[in-house]
């Protein structure tokens, strides 16, 4: 029996691959030791249940950041789409503070399995004080798009949309996204994305942070066959320090079309679903190349890589079944560069592991769709966390698979294996490990590896990208998250690419810490850069970087071993620019 996978690049079609060459595989493996993944533990469990009823946050969503502006990003928000939202501050205990409860002002329907409104929060007016920004129901009838005081609650903008509030169960009614991008080429994101797919064939608007709008589609919907996406995928993939929209077509940074991610024939089909974008990932995802690269997947149809240019690198060969991209990372050490996981109904209904130019590796048993994570803290190959079945732990390289919410000791019983765990993976603990945030009605897990992390590397805090990247992902049927490089250095070095405009001084993470934590700053120009530790009455206690530095974002580590627990003060000095902020040690 042979399983063929003809995957075309621009020149030419890749041969197909048989089960022989998978068993070849198999069998040059099996003289190696592969790395298991070891068994998740449960670090924390905090029960919710004393701030709400198990039923006013039934199917449950979350996002997390810094809301009480204490440079902890650990803060969650819990919401049942806008019926009911609350909004803790966190600090790794066993324990929550709650900072402020929202309840709309009208009846709302209870949210779908798997369909929600997507909330971020972030620092939009770039003032050092975070924000929760999303749709919210109204009692003139339609959704407000509103901004709030992360800490407060307080609305201190907002719009009223011309979408209509919820009034039944019908799938696109609750599918409101709001993601932060940079149309206009500041040094921060400050604009706001928001994608609607209610009877309005995805109509996107684009605002600023004072949410004067920017440009959107609407009056593409005389001429436009379907959605352009399931979710406003913004990127800067030109370099020129503006984002662009991408979709069935990319946009622009003032919404000029540039050019069709699907075929041109689409555009005619009568299939809701036919012409849009499923899912998008960007980055660096092959170094071998120039520049970044993206690849989407188009519901119903086919998976491609594509250049900044809108040249196709490779596409799957699927034509009238699902090609569904889930996920992309560095799978294994066998291979080069990253890999992808591919859901593949042409090839009977599994996932595979496609190598970097397209080709079929080797089958996965099953449909992962899911998150790229650093579960080890390696820093060397990937894991995947699939919020389905109870949560999944998974290696695409070793087909290993740990069902590990299964075995969560929940108050109350949690949801089917057809269902979703809206939860979450990322760094909430400070070791540089992510940890799996399990969610439900009145109480979270956080899950991780046991033990020690490997090294002593910083958080992925310090990093602008791993901030907005986490501030963007959503939790629903498709679950999103950005393609991240574990595989980058934190300490010492430059951060990122993004054109810096302005100097910058962030808040450093942890803080508080024992003994390390992590300062990142940005510079805009070639300077002398001087960055110093004071104590409470102002003597200088070190130096952390004192050196001439090219324009760009950096992060300085400081160990304070053997230094008293306290109040501390960091000094970032550089060209005209000087700014001091606050640190306190706690041993």
């Amino acid at each position: 029996m042979k399983v063929k996978h003809k995957l075309k690049n621009t020149m030419k079609t890749t041969a197909a691959f048989s089960v022989n060459v998978i068993i070849l595989i198999f069998i040059a493996l099996s003289s190696r030791a592969l790395p298991q993944i070891q068994t998740p533990v449960i670090l924390r469990h905090i029960d919710l249940s004393s701030y709400g009823a198990w039923n006013d946050f039934y199917r449950v969503n979350n996002q997390w950041g810094d809301l009480n502006n204490d440079g902890v990003f650990a803060d969650f928000i819990r919401y049942s789409n806008s019926r009911k939202m609350q909004a803790f501050s966190y600090s790794g205990g066993d324990s929550v503070t709650l900072l402020w409860s929202y309840t709309a002002p009208i009846t709302l329907p209870a949210p779908l399995i798997k369909y929600h409104y997507k909330y971020t929060i972030w620092d939009i007016d770039n003032d050092g004080h975070t924000e929760v920004i999303g749709p919210f129901a109204s009692s003139s009838g339609y959704i407000e798009l509103r901004i709030l005081n992360g800490e407060t609650g307080t609305i201190e903008r907002s719009i009223t949309t011309i979408i209509p509030n919820p009034t039944n169960l019908g799938d696109t009614e609750w599918r409101v996204y709001v993601t932060v991008a940079n149309f206009r080429g500041l040094s921060y994101p400050r604009d706001i994305v928001l994608l609607n797919e209610s009877a309005s064939g995805g109509d996107i608007w684009v605002y600023n942070d004072e949410l004067t709008g920017l440009w959107n589609t609407t009056g593409d919907n005389a001429i436009k066959s379907s959605i352009y996406a399931h979710y406003p995928y913004t990127f800067d993939i030109d370099d020129d320090g503006k984002d662009e929209l991408i979709g069935s077509r990319v946009f622009d940074d003032d919404g000029t079309i540039l050019w069709r991610t699907t075929p041109s024939e689409w555009n005619d089909s009568t299939h809701y679903y036919y012409d849009h974008l499923d899912r998008c990932l960007f980055g660096d995802i092959d170094p071998s190349r120039t520049g970044n690269e993206f690849i989407v997947s188009h519901e119903w149809k086919r998976l491609k890589l594509f250049d900044t240019h809108g040249n196709i690198y490779w596409q799957s060969s699927g034509d009238s079944k699902d090609a569904q991209l889930s996920a992309v990372g560095k799978m294994t050490d066998s291979l080069p560069a990253n890999q992808f996981v591919i859901y593949d109904d042409n090839l009977g209904g599994d996932s595979y592991l496609y190598d970097i130019n397209g080709n079929g590796v080797k089958p996965i048993d099953g449909n992962y769709d899911g998150y790229q994570m650093d579960y080890d803290g390696n820093r060397a190959i990937d894991e995947i966390w699939i919020p389905k079945s109870s949560g999944v732990l998974f290696s695409p390289w070793t087909n290993e698979k740990i069902f590990f919410g299964k075995t969560l000791p929940w108050n109350t019983p949690t949801v089917s294996d057809s269902e979703r765990v809206f939860g979450n993976v990322l760094d909430l603990l400070g070791d540089y490990r992510e940890e799996m945030v399990y969610m439900d009605k009145d109480e979270f897990f956080i899950c991780g590896a046991p033990g020690t992390a490997p090294g002593n590397y910083p958080s992925p805090w310090v990093d602008p990208e791993y901030r907005l990247m986490i501030a963007n992902k959503q939790d629903d049927v498709h679950p999103e998250k950005n393609y991240y490089n574990w595989r980058k250095s934190f300490t010492n070095v430059t951060i990122n690419d993004n054109v810096i405009r302005s100097f910058a001084l962030d808040q450093a993470y942890p803080n508080p810490f024992n003994p390390l934590t992590n300062i990142s700053f940005s510079i805009s120009k070639q300077s002398f850069v001087s960055l110093k530790i004071f104590d409470i009455v102002g003597r200088e206690v070190t130096t952390i970087t004192s050196e001439e530095l090219q324009a760009g974002s950096y992060v300085r580590q400081w160990n304070a071993e053997g230094i008293s627990s306290g109040v501390y003060f960091y000094r970032l000095q550089a060209d005209n620019f000087t700014k001091t902020k606050k640190l306190i040690l706690l041993k």
